[in-house]
């Protein structure tokens, strides 16, 4: 079986992801052709996420995405729960990385979706329907990567000579091996990062992050366990996350200074050589580390303790337009020591921060001359401009004078910030009723019905619209067989393409009335539900459990005072019946007489549609009956109380006279 293509919508319902109790949603899938596959109104992210894996939809479209989660960490974790291959949207979020109104997104795909709020059923239809026709920004990527380390397979042991030669041997080993995996991936062309620890003789180890999945390495780099060295190979993944809310990052020119390595250390100074930042963490890849830059600001120059750049930092440098700081020689110990200490005023926590500091300050030392005579200039200017965009144009090659203008450009003609011009919808919050239960069903049914109408009519307005095409077409074709005499195949090439079009014409006309005749009806339906005029009722294919959980998950709990309708029941469990019981529905309308007495004996209020004035009537997916029916089981019920009470009062009075019986004849025995 094909499994269908289906789309998500999901909007938030009730609560919120900051507030003590746990917020609900509207989950909307829709097909291809934007039909309703399954609608449920309220319920929790846990239900969501298990009915995406249920459907596998293509896209999954939402408005805001910090509905499902109360920050950037939260969220990253529930979208990972979310099936891989179901690409999840921000129907608000524009190609171009620019917020737009709920509203304005359907109105461009000609929705008309009126002035009102919309409510959460309908804003998941529509979510997922503008999903559907491309709209919005993917806001989840999912990254592969491979790890390869290479590692000693044993502890060497011994004493003397014999244990120093064995260590050499297994670094040997170690070293042999990487430069191995090495060679590999650098002739198949593929990215890596590559960091190692060196010891007397080779290598106690190296691990290389390989930008690419492990399927690109099959057959380039093989598992390897022997007696000297490991090779593992293990596969990474990792969610990453595009939200247009969270892209707060500086735009403050900053040194950087980098300890690639294992551990990776990592120091930031402004260009007043302050420290902003310094940390050291085992594992740090590219993308981890342009994170944490990012949100300090921009870098300018990445700096290094060697005189020879790895290629990393090459990579990372390149990733930001940046300059790249090396000395003449590798710095010694002891100077990165002194430097360190100078700056931090203690030691600082391991070699690593301090070999990043040490790298990022001789690179501020380098610059500071050239720094020192921006700050000189413009204080004998006496211009309020910005000191560290003038320092940063300064050090990217522009004359100091040409920085000056740009800065006074920047005051003369401020970029206007469109961030507060789209505000993003509120959280959406569950419009409170003073309906009774039974009609919540019917709230939601209208809610999906009235989506479900703003895109009928928008395929009514392309229907006029092709008809109108098709006509001008048509007189056209007519006008040029007037003007001319054409030959005998000319004319009748155009009479058959006429003969297609009036047919296309009287097709068109004929879909357009039938949606029109289906709005009539639905408009019809909910206006008489209004007055009260008929009731909605609840259909159920079979009378067994399993008819009604599937009832359920379609269309909610069945709440008291509700009224079941079996159209033909295939199949009859009296289970069924002591659920329909303790769910205290109003009763049950059935087509068999007998199937009725039946129920009623079990205490069920039933009636056919035999007794009921103008019958049960079929609209579309709804069943209803006229507004009586509820009179009329109410009196059924009354019936059976009746009847259960009378039941009882006679049972009491054949154990009455047993009893009294029983002590007369004690008394004759005596």
């Amino acid at each position: 079986m094909v499994k269908r293509t289906c789309y998500m919508g999901i909007d938030i319902a009730e609560g919120s992801p900051l507030g003590s109790k746990k917020p609900k949603y509207s989950v909307v899938i829709i097909d291809e052709e934007g039909r309703p596959l399954l609608v449920n109104p309220s319920v929790p992210m846990s239900r969501v996420i298990r009915l995406a894996w249920d459907y596998k939809p293509v896209k999954i479209g939402i408005d805001n995405p910090f509905e499902l989660a109360k920050n950037t960490q939260e969220l990253e974790k529930v979208l990972s729960l979310f099936p891989p291959e179901s690409e999840i949207i921000q129907v608000t979020l524009s190609q171009d990385g620019q917020l737009q109104r709920m509203k304005t997104v359907a109105r461009e795909h000609g929705l008309e979706v009126g002035k009102g709020k919309l409510s959460s059923v309908r804003t998941a239809f529509l979510l997922a329907y503008l999903a559907k026709e491309g709209e919005g920004s993917p806001i989840r990527f999912i990254e592969e990567k491979t790890i390869i380390v290479v590692s000693k397979a044993r502890s060497p042991k011994g004493g003397g000579f014999s244990q120093q030669r064995l260590q050499r041997r297994v670094r040997a080993s170690v070293h042999i091996a990487a430069m191995r995996v090495k060679e590999a991936l650098d002739k198949a062309g593929i990215e890596y990062d590559m960091n190692y620890r060196k010891s007397v003789g080779g290598l106690e180890s190296a691990i290389f992050t390989v930008y690419a999945p492990r399927s690109r390495l099959y057959g380039i780099v093989k598992p390897h366990k022997g007696l000297d060295y490991i090779v593992s190979i293990k596969t990474v993944y990792r969610t990453r996350l595009n939200i247009r809310q969270e892209l707060k990052q500086s735009n403050r020119p900053i040194i950087v200074g980098v300890d690639p390595g294992i551990t990776t250390g990592l120091a930031v100074l402004d260009l007043n050589g302050r420290p902003i930042y310094l940390s050291s963490s085992k594992g740090l890849d590219r993308g981890s580390i342009i994170e944490e830059i990012s949100k300090l600001g921009k870098p300018i120059v990445f700096a290094v303790d060697v005189a020879e750049v790895p290629e990393s930092v090459r990579w990372l440098a390149a990733k930001f337009g940046a300059a790249i700081y090396s000395p003449p020689v590798d710095l010694e110990a002891s100077e990165k020591r002194e430097i360190a200490a100078r700056i931090l005023g203690k030691p600082p926590v391991d070699t690593h921060q301090r070999d990043a500091l040490a790298a990022a300050y001789k690179a501020f030392q380098l610059m500071r001359r050239k720094l020192d005579h921006v700050e000189r200039e413009l204080k004998k200017m006496g211009v309020e401009l910005d000191v560290d965009k003038v320092k940063e144009s300064v050090i990217r090659g522009v004359t100091l004078a040409e920085a000056i203008e740009r800065a006074i450009e920047d005051i003369l003609n401020p970029q206007q910030s469109v961030e507060g011009s789209e505000s993003v919808r509120p959280e959406a919050k569950r419009r409170l009723t003073s309906q009774a239960p039974d009609y919540q069903y019917l709230v939601d049914k209208v809610e999906m019905l009235e989506a479900e109408k703003i895109v009928l009519e928008r395929k009514i307005r392309e229907f006029e619209k092709k008809l109108r095409a098709a006509e001008l077409e048509v007189s056209r074709i007519k006008r040029e067989v007037k003007s001319e005499v054409l030959k005998d195949e000319e004319v009748r090439r155009l009479r058959e393409r006429i003969r297609l079009l009036e047919a296309k014409i009287d097709e068109m006309e004929s879909q357009l009335n039938q949606s029109s005749t289906r709005i009539d009806k639905l408009k019809s339906v909910l206006v008489k539900i209004h007055r009260g005029d008929v009731i909605l009722l609840r259909p159920l294919q079979s009378l067994t459990p399993r008819s009604i959980r599937k009832s359920e998950e379609s269309m909610g709990s069945i709440l008291p005072g509700e009224i079941i309708f079996l159209p033909q029941p295939a199949s009859i469990d009296k289970e069924a019946f002591k659920i329909l019981k303790e769910a205290s529905v109003r009763g049950v309308v059935v087509r068999d007489e007998n199937l009725a007495r039946t129920l009623k004996s079990y205490g069920i209020p039933a009636i056919p549609t035999s007794e009921i004035p103008g019958g049960v009537e079929r609209v579309e997916d709804l069943y209803i009956a006229p507004g009586i029916v509820v009179d009329l089981l109410d009196e059924i019920a009354k019936e059976i109380e009746e009847a259960r009470r009378k039941e009882i009062d006679l049972e009491r009075l054949i154990q009455e006279y047993r009893s009294s019986r029983l002590v007369r004849n004690k008394k004759t025995q005596r």
